[in-house]
């Protein structure tokens, strides 16, 4: 029996000797791993409560430090990108950008894992455009280019990622780029339209079009999708964000 039990250790100490050799992660830890990413995604589809938000953010982050890959960093950025932009839209300046920091490292760390991902793209160029705009206009317009070139990446390599997403990406930039350094209302019209077209439920996309259009003096037509966001059910997929964005389409209604 003696014999056994050291025959037996002395196995287990020299497979566990090669894993560390060859660099693969030991059971353990790719279990982690997996059990990680599990509980951020379970977390992110109760993203509606801020505290379930905030748990989604640092799980995935978790599970990509224990050796989850492209996937949990691309879903990890976009977890921020919610809380963010949505629950944290009061937020002072510094909470914001050090919340954005985080996103955009994770979309750089999947853009870097995986360079022909879509996923990785969108959420980079996303989170580089509210980290900027959340350190000021001058920091903005520093990384106006990035925004841009990720953005038609991810429409290259997939233009229906995020549901439209590339659309509503681009044609925000352009509506928010002043002029004298490549803001077009009239691109960010077309894209927009595009990209409604595409997903006409994302109500996000909805709103950023009727935005342009008031830019336009097309007030009639704004205040038709705004309207429409207002009074229509929102689709599962994006019924977390739903109530700000109808907040946000009611404040602008009333400017029309």
């Amino acid at each position: 029996m003696k014999h056994d039990a050291t025959r037996r250790w002395l196995i287990t100490a020299v497979l566990t000797a090669l894993a560390a050799m060859s660099g693969s992660p030991s059971l353990a830890e790719d279990g982690s791993a997996n059990e990680l990413l599990t509980q951020a995604r379970t977390a992110y589809t109760q993203r509606a409560k801020q505290e379930q938000a905030r748990a989604a953010v640092d799980l995935f982050e978790k599970a990509v430090t224990a050796g989850a890959g492209y996937d949990a960093m691309w879903e990890g950025a976009r977890a921020v990108y919610y809380l963010g932009e949505f629950p944290m839209g009061k937020a002072s300046r510094g909470e914001r950008v050090t919340m954005f920091e985080r996103g955009k490292a994770l979309a750089e760390k999947a853009v870097k894992s995986r360079p022909d991902g879509a996923d990785g793209h969108f959420w980079l160029g996303s989170l580089t455009g509210t980290w900027g705009t959340a350190r000021g206009v001058l920091k903005s317009l520093a990384v106006h280019g990035t925004v841009r070139s990720e953005g038609e990446r991810a429409m290259k390599l997939d233009h229906m990622t995020e549901c439209a997403g590339p659309y509503r990406l681009l044609g925000r930039y352009y509506f928010a780029l002043p002029g004298f350094v490549g803001g077009d209302n009239q691109r960010s019209l077309r894209l927009l339209e595009k990209g409604v077209q595409l997903c006409p439920t994302n109500d996000l996309g909805r709103y950023y079009l009727a935005d342009t259009l008031h830019a336009l003096s097309r007030d009639d037509e704004a205040r038709g999708h705004l309207e429409h966001i207002i009074a229509t059910r929102p689709d599962p997929r994006f019924a977390p964000e739903y109530p700000f964005i109808k907040r946000m389409a009611k404040a602008l209604l009333a400017d029309l």
